[in-house]
């Protein structure tokens, strides 16, 4: 196809962006992928590869771009240092290099959480959205809700495999917020149709229904006809945990900012028609 917009995109090799761009590749789009591995790329998606460190720009010409989606981020980390690294700074040299070089159109993948009290994380993504707004008005952030369906090693897709495997699961009570799990075909669809219709501003991506941890591990156990015991773990529990993890550092899955994330309110939008219910994909 002539005439293809030429994007780079950063975070290339997450699954979220390959099956994003995997979906614009016959709407005018060519693609250049840049993450720290090449490990499980689908070459058929990008034309081109760059390995490099998003925090480590300096010598990535961004003259032949005519979009940049910017997708790295660090998103479970013991310090928030290494989250503003990585979320913010790393952001802030990208957009200012962005600019200069006469990139006309920014795409930020922000995240849910990405609201004021969230801890360490949804603080760094929401300064991040704003230096992004703050040199490009125009640009396109998108707030992705729960994702499942592109691992089992973490988030909801790791509750899912317990209730698939376990006899009971553990999970942090307490907890009001509501999650509105989105499956990674209708999320990728819905980002990819606000990139290709160009939307500006914020756009959220989530699922159809909201559920507290509780609500939803009970309707995965029912969709599956599984009963494991849940075993609810109090908040006061938790941020002891959290808070202690700050200095063990442990590998156990919790992260020091982990209880502000789940239980801070967050915001969600009525989803496009063909977003589908868990229970109709998870059964």
């Amino acid at each position: 196809m002539d005439n293809q917009k030429q994007v780079l995109v950063t975070g290339a090799s997450s699954i979220l962006m390959q099956q994003t761009c995997a979906k614009l590749l016959q709407k005018g789009f060519e693609f250049t992928g840049i993450s720290r591995s090449a490990k499980n790329i689908n070459p058929n998606i990008y034309k081109q590869w760059i390995t490099a460190d998003i925090n480590d720009i300096d010598s990535i010409d961004f003259s032949k771009y005519e979009i940049i989606i910017h997708a790295a981020a660090c998103t479970h980390a013991f310090t928030y240092k290494e989250y503003a690294t990585t979320n913010v700074d790393a952001t802030k040299a990208l957009v200012i290099k962005a600019q200069s070089q006469d990139v006309k159109q920014l795409i930020f993948i922000s995240s849910r959480t990405a609201v004021k009290g969230g801890g360490w994380y949804a603080e760094t993504k929401l300064t991040a959205e704003n230096i992004v707004l703050n040199h490009y008005p125009n640009a396109l952030i998108i707030r992705p809700a729960e994702i499942y369906g592109g691992t089992k090693q973490e988030g909801i897709d790791s509750f899912i495999e317990q209730v698939k495997t376990k006899g009971f699961i553990v999970y942090p009570s307490d907890v009001k917020d509501k999650m509105y799990p989105i499956c990674l075909d209708d999320a990728t669809t819905m980002i990819a149709d606000s990139i290709s219709d160009n939307k500006k501003g914020i756009v959220y991506v989530n699922g159809p229904e909201g559920f507290t941890l509780r609500e939803f591990l009970e309707t995965i156990s029912s969709s599956l006809n599984k009963h494991p015991k849940l075993i609810p773990l109090n908040t006061f529990s938790i941020k002891i945990i959290c808070f202690v993890q700050q200095f063990l550092k442990l590998p156990i899955g919790v992260y020091p900012d982990q209880m502000k994330r789940l239980s801070v309110k967050k915001e969600h939008s009525i989803p496009p028609a063909f977003a589908r219910k868990i229970t109709e994909l998870i059964r």
